[in-house]
């Protein structure tokens, strides 16, 4: 196996790590936008209640 493939194999895995990389990203903002939803639905409640 020449060098070269192994430069290849190796920006391919970085790549694919990138793309994971990303996808985690996307999913905890997501998770952080559901829990500051949360959140002020609980201070609506709170307000709510405390009225």
């Amino acid at each position: 196996m020449s060098f070269l493939f192994y430069c290849n194999m190796y920006k391919d895995k970085s790549k694919r790590h990138e793309a994971s990389n990303k996808m985690q990203e996307a999913r905890c903002k997501k998770q952080d936008a559901r829990c500051k939803k949360q959140e002020t639905r609980d201070k609506r409640q709170e307000a709510r209640s405390n009225l």
